[in-house]
C-alpha cells in the first residue's frame, strides 16, 4: 500500500530518531492506516451530513445500517488488495464500532461536522477518493465490480 521500496521510510526514521519522540518502524503499518482509513471513511462522513454524534450515529438503526454498507464497500475493495481487517461491513459495526464508540467516545462530533460548521473543506473526497484509487490499482471497477451506492451517495451529497 505505500509502496515497494522501504528505502523512504528507513531515511525518515534516520531524521526522525534524531528528533524529540520516540519513532520506530511498524511492520503491520499498513493494517494500521487501513483500520483508520475504514473507521474515517464510514463514521466521519456520515455523521457531518445527518448531523449525530458517534453514538446517535450508531444508535439510529437507518445511520447504523449506512455505516455498515460504506464498511463493507472499503472492505471489499481492501479484500481485493490481500487485506480483510474484518468479516463484513456489519460485523465492523457491531463489534469493533460499538467498542470503540460505546461509553467513552458517544458524544464525539465529527470533524467533518465541525469543518462544515465553520465552513471549511472536508476530507470526504479524500478518503472515499483513497478506497476509489485503491480498487482502481486493484483492477476493480468501483461501480461496476464493487457495488458502492453509499460511498458515491456520500460523496454527491456533500457537494
Amino acid at each position: 500500500m505505500l509502496g515497494a521500496s522501504e528505502a523512504p521510510l528507513a531515511a525518515f526514521l534516520g531524521l526522525a530518531a534524531a528528533g524529540v519522540l520516540p519513532v520506530a518502524h511498524d511492520p503491520a503499518i499498513s493494517d494500521t492506516i487501513l483500520f483508520k482509513v475504514l473507521f474515517n471513511s464510514c463514521m466521519n462522513p456520515t455523521a457531518a451530513l445527518t448531523g449525530p454524534s458517534f453514538g446517535g450515529l450508531l444508535e439510529n438503526p437507518h445511520s447504523r445500517l449506512l455505516v455498515a454498507d460504506l464498511a463493507q464497500e472499503a472492505l471489499e475493495v481492501f479484500a481485493a488488495r490481500g487485506c480483510r481487517p474484518e468479516e463484513s461491513g456489519q460485523v465492523h459495526v457491531d463489534g469493533t464500532l460499538s467498542r470503540i464508540t460505546f461509553p467513552g467516545a458517544a458524544g464525539h462530533r465529527s470533524s467533518m461536522l465541525q469543518d462544515i460548521e465553520a465552513r471549511r473543506r472536508m476530507a470526504i473526497d479524500v478518503l472515499n477518493g483513497a478506497i476509489a484509487e485503491m480498487a482502481r490499482r486493484a483492477g476493480l471497477s468501483f461501480f461496476r465490480f464493487i457495488r458502492s451506492p453509499c460511498r458515491s451517495s456520500i460523496t454527491w451529497m456533500r457537494r
